[in-house]
């Protein structure tokens, strides 16, 4: 039997979910999403429609669960292998924590001499794989010139690492950076902990409101500490301060169901058409996520509970999600459970598939009703 273009999506499908289990292995509560193989006598056409949606859930879990669930820890090797780094000594295993350590002003002169002892190694290995190494001591000499090392940096440039001849070395430069730093390490700190005087004052002094948190293996903005905290009105100051990527941060906001934050966001928006988009992504997450008092707190401020968004709606996400209570939110609101997404399927299709039956059974009582 000749090898169809839907037994290759199945065989791909295969490979995901096999990927995925590699991935969650320490969520016990939950389980993996399960797939109905699609029946060899349908025409291949119908065949490959199942089979992308199923490849779609799967990675829709991957997303969900690998960068926006408590539940995992991040690790860069499922990210990049290229970027693991290797163990030496004093705790460093991987190129993401150097760079931390050297962007960090308070680093000490033991730590730092370790890396030393990597920079050294990385040029014996230049041969071997001049790009990656070549990349990885640049990247590092910028990040030691960021953190006020001037000694370090020398130290890494003689190990080959390639300077920009426009770049300040001057020790006045080093110390100002040092200075820098430290003031957007007290912005951090004060997002993530909530306290507004705090910030203001880091921001009045100079503090990069932009500046991440490499100190934390998700690279977090200030924006994203306060967002991720719930501290609205250090998240309306960094807005007024001029604060980007403020979706990834309302994505924060959203994922631990802080209402007031994410109103904040969207009412930050003056343009009346992207600020009704924002708050339409905004339910569509928070109803994947099981957030239902945002969602209905969002349909009060105007989100359609029945709008079409990004080949979705609002009750369809909640079901592939298996939020029940969520789910008869929204039919009390008039959700409308015949809705179709982008693919075809219904809330109930998605609820049977994955046999929820909580929220299958919700949905069928509604569409007698």
């Amino acid at each position: 039997m000749a090898v169809t273009a839907a037994d290759f999506s199945l065989a791909f499908l295969a490979g995901a979910q096999q990927a995925l289990q590699e991935k969650i292995t320490k969520i016990q509560e939950k389980d993996l999403p399960r797939f109905q193989r699609p029946d060899e006598n349908l025409p291949d056409n119908q065949r490959i429609t199942e089979a992308a949606c199923g490849i779609l859930t799967v990675f829709r879990y991957l997303f969900r669960y690998l960068y926006l669930d408590d539940l995992i820890f991040f690790d860069p090797q499922y990210i990049n292998p290229d970027l693991v780094f290797q163990k030496i000594q004093d705790g460093i295993k991987d190129f993401n924590i150097l760079i931390a350590v050297l962007s960090d002003p308070y680093s000490d002169d033991t730590t730092l001499k370790t890396i030393v002892i990597w920079a050294n190694n990385a040029q014996i290995k230049l041969s071997e794989r001049p790009a990656s190494c070549q990349d990885y001591l640049n990247r590092a000499a910028s990040a030691a010139w960021r953190g006020g090392h001037p000694k370090t940096f020398n130290e890494l440039k003689k190990a080959g690492a390639v300077i920009r001849e426009d770049l300040n070395v001057s020790q006045e430069a080093f110390s100002l950076n040092a200075q820098k730093q430290k003031l957007n390490l007290e912005l951090l700190d004060a997002c993530k902990e909530g306290k507004l005087e705090k910030a203001q004052t880091a921001i009045t002094l100079g503090a990069n409101v932009d500046s991440m948190d490499l100190r934390d293996s998700e690279n977090h903005t200030a924006l994203g500490w306060a967002a991720e905290g719930g501290h609205t009105a250090i998240v309306q100051k960094l807005i007024a301060k001029g604060a980007l990527n403020g979706h990834f941060a309302v994505n924060l906001a959203i994922k631990k169901g802080h209402t007031e934050t994410v109103r904040a966001f969207i009412d930050s928006i003056a343009n009346d058409i992207e600020k009704k988009v924002c708050r339409m992504n905004a339910l569509i997450a928070a109803c994947g996520m099981g957030k239902t008092k945002l969602a209905l707190t969002l349909i009060n401020d105007g989100a359609n509970v029945n709008g079409f968004f990004n080949g979705t709606t609002a009750l369809i996400e909640a079901a592939k999600y298996d939020q029940t209570n969520t789910v008869l939110a929204l039919l009390n609101c008039n959700a409308n459970v015949k809705t179709k997404d982008q693919f075809g399927y219904t809330a109930l299709r998605y609820a049977k598939q994955d046999h929820y039956e909580e929220t299958a059974l919700a949905l069928i009582n509604e569409g007698r009703a």
